[in-house]
Parts: C-alpha cells; structure tokens; sequence
C-alpha cells in the first residue's frame, strides 16, 4: 500500500518579469536604425541618392519618349501601308 504525505506550501509568489529579450531587441533595432538614418543625413547620401534618382528619371523619361515615338511612327506606316493595300 503506497503511503501519502502532506505537504505544507508556503504561499509561492509567482515573479513576472517585465520587458525581456523580445522588447530589448526591438529597442536596439529601432536605435541602431535611427543612428544609420542620421548618420546618412548628416553625410550627405540621401542628397547623392536624390540626385542619381533624379538622373535615372530623366533618363527613363527620355527613353519612355524616344519608345512613344518610335511606335507613333511604326503605326502611321502600318496605317499608310493598309491604306496602301486596300486601294
């Protein structure tokens, strides 16, 4: 026959922890990413960025242009030649 004991428990206080690695980690993330953000401002490379952004959109547009043209024309001559064969 197995024999049962009592055992006395003491009120056992249950410790929450507050934060932790998850909250820490964010923390740093967003600190490590505001430092970069500044110290890229303050270097000037969001100056260099903005000027090649605004070179490669010129060059884009210049070739969207040149593109529009090129099929403007390449419709008139088929337009001219269908004209052409039916009559």
């Amino acid at each position: 026959m197995a024999r049962v004991r009592e055992v006395d428990i003491e009120n056992e206080r249950v410790v929450h922890r507050r934060g932790g690695f998850g909250w820490g980690m964010l923390a740093a993330v967003v600190l490590i990413t505001a430092a970069i953000i500044a110290f890229a401002y303050y270097g000037g490379s969001f100056e260099r960025v903005g000027a090649d952004a605004d070179r490669a959109t010129s060059n884009i547009e210049q070739q969207v242009d040149d593109a529009a043209g090129a099929t403007g024309d390449a419709l008139e001559n088929a337009g001219d030649r269908a004209d052409r064969a039916l009559n």
